[in-house]
């Protein structure tokens, strides 16, 4: 599929513009081969999404999000493309024969400890209250890809969020079906070191005297593994419909974690796009 036609659908998790719904990871993440065939210059797409998702990673309740839905790219003849979208800010540095080396950044929000409202990103329950809150965390990576395939590396930068390294393999493939319509599979897995485990998953005596959760200090490892299939509808030149829906699973020491009630969860997202 023309990625610069079908690039919203399905992904989840826990963009401020893109950075909004990269909160929500994977359930409306861009398809990251969308900037290899974006014509030189100004392109992109505004839009808004309304995604419904866990309160946080491994909560029972579900909660509504609308986000802005915002993709900005521009490509250089010498310099490659530089996109900005829910999957942060890449600069493609190398594009040749259907493989990619970017350079990558992102924002973690973190989590809060009480429940958060339809238009703040970050997530939140009543449940972790006693927990505190975990602040927001700016990372920056690599990213290296084939095709629909690719995986990225990435290390926070500052002391006020999980302070940690996270990777991922992503498989993301689209299809036309018809001028008008298009579909998308997403897979994903995510690793995270024992430092950001701990920051989502962890407790620590403090936080067990305040809230009653056991004491638990888990290790880094496979942290989450994601799936989702989503559909497109273009019913003019430059406005079309994005839907899908995707499944959230905990995995290995996260999914172990006292704080987690729910292992897997069902995500969701819709979006209203104009592209220019």
């Amino acid at each position: 599929m023309n990625p610069n036609r079908c690039h919203a659908a399905v992904t989840l998790q826990s963009t401020l513009c893109a950075i909004y719904l990269t909160a929500a990871a994977p359930v409306a993440a861009q398809s990251t081969a969308q900037s290899q065939e974006a014509p030189p210059g100004f392109s992109g797409t505004l839009g808004a999404a309304v995604l419904g998702l866990p309160t946080y990673e491994g909560g029972q309740r579900h909660r509504a999000v609308v986000a802005p839905d915002i993709t900005l790219i521009y490509r250089s003849a010498s310099a490659g493309a530089v996109e900005f979208g829910p999957k942060g800010l890449v600069w493609r540095v190398v594009e040749h024969d259907g493989w990619t080396l970017a350079l990558a950044g992102s924002i973690d929000l973190g989590r809060k400890d009480h429940d958060t409202s339809a238009t703040d990103p970050t997530p939140g329950d009543d449940r972790l209250r006693g927990m505190g809150t975990l602040g927001s965390a700016t990372e920056a990576g690599v990213m290296v890809g084939w095709g629909p395939v690719y995986a990225t590396w990435r290390r926070a930068l500052n002391g006020r969020g999980h302070a940690g390294t996270q990777a991922e393999l992503v498989f993301d493939g689209t299809m036309d079906l018809s001028e008008q319509v298009g579909v998308r599979v997403y897979a994903n897995a995510l690793w995270t070191d024992a430092a950001c485990m701990q920051a989502y998953f962890g407790v620590t005596p403090a936080q067990s005297a305040a809230t009653g959760f056991a004491v638990y200090t888990p290790g880094g490892g496979l942290r989450r593994v994601d799936l989702g299939v989503g559909a497109e509808y273009r019913f003019l030149p430059k406005w079309k419909m994005s839907g899908g829906v995707g499944w959230v699973q905990l995995v290995g020491e996260a999914r172990k974690s006292p704080l987690v009630e729910r292992a897997g969860s069902a995500i969701a997202a819709t979006t209203l796009s104009y592209e220019f």
